[in-house]
């Protein structure tokens, strides 16, 4: 029950780097000459991740990390690699899947008919994307077109999103001991079905569709001294980390679902999206192997205002 607690207390109060998969756009691309502002609140929730977070909860790192030079018998030592494997599992699976959630702000600008651009900050996580409208008319809420008698819309967008990751706020302690780069590298490709309320989305929309992400993760680590034990002669043996220098590639498919409810200029939205993924082999810097795979949900809440005119 403790680790339980522990791990909704981060998802809904830490603030942590996250890849930007949340899906908030309908259909509808933004009308030529039209713009969008938005705001979302996300949450990144990945099954695998908190398992591997919620079997460290109980290492006291602190002690970890300055007791841990001591001396130790054989025993002990076992006891505590064991909870520096915990660790070291811990901080490679919350940084492929970071658990917690950000604030994300985005823009929008349709520079042509059928096709918008638009660019997000959530974070440290940078990303632009464009989205190709195939389904639909492409007026706005002052247009009245076709989406009287036809209201289906559909599209598919390109995302890429690139970020430099720190160590969680779990593991501050780990930076006198470890030198740790980690980078990801994210292309998201959504394809998009929405049902327009109102002419033209004046009211909103009902959006829904599946998505496919590559990831390309980056992550290294210098030696360190994690112990030293001590044998019944009395020599003393230091154990140490391995370098680690590691690029994997991960694909993960997704559906999800959105509803955008407001009216003409201001709309709220709420979204959910869910992934798979299996991670593969990863290496833990402390010279270990584990695999790992799992569900992530990205729940989000979101304001959009929209700025423009119709083509009238």
């Amino acid at each position: 029950m403790k680790k339980i607690i522990w791990l909704f207390v981060v998802v809904v109060t830490v603030s942590s780097c996250i890849a930007p998969r949340s899906i908030t756009n309908t259909g509808k691309v933004t009308p030529k000459g039209n713009w969008v502002v938005a705001t979302n609140q996300i949450y990144n929730i990945p099954t695998a991740a908190a398992g591997k977070v919620a079997s460290a909860v109980d290492v006291n790192i602190d002690n970890l990390v300055n007791g841990s030079l001591d001396t130790l018998t054989l025993v002990e030592s076992n006891a505590v690699a064991t909870d520096w494997q915990k660790v070291g599992e811990a901080l490679i699976a919350n940084n492929f899947d970071p658990i917690g959630g950000g604030v994300d702000f985005a823009v929008r600008y349709g520079i042509a008919n059928r096709f918008d651009v638009g660019f997000k900050i959530a974070g440290r996580a940078k990303a632009i994307d464009v989205q190709y409208q195939f389904l639909g008319s492409l007026g706005n809420v002052d247009d009245f077109t076709e989406s009287a008698t036809n209201n289906w819309y559909g599209s598919i967008g390109l995302q890429y999103s690139s970020q430099d990751l720190s160590l969680p706020f779990w593991a501050k302690p780990l930076t006198t001991k470890l030198d740790y780069d980690f980078s990801r590298k994210d292309i998201l490709v959504p394809l998009i079905f929405s049902y327009g309320l109102g002419n033209e989305e004046s009211i909103g929309a009902i959006s829904f569709g599946l998505s496919y992400n590559f990831t390309r993760m980056h992550y290294s680590t210098t030696p360190f001294t994690y112990a030293r034990i001590q044998d019944v002669n009395g020599v003393v043996t230091a154990l140490n980390t391995a370098a680690i220098t590691e690029t994997k590639n991960i694909s993960s498919f997704g559906a999800f679902a959105n509803m955008k409810i407001g009216y003409r200029r201001f709309y709220f939205i709420p979204a959910i999206a869910v992934y798979y993924q299996n991670y593969g082999t990863l290496q833990n810097f402390i010279g270990e192997s584990f695999q790992m795979k799992g569900v992530t949900i990205v729940p989000s809440l979101g304001l959009r205002l929209r700025l423009g005119k119709s083509k009238a």
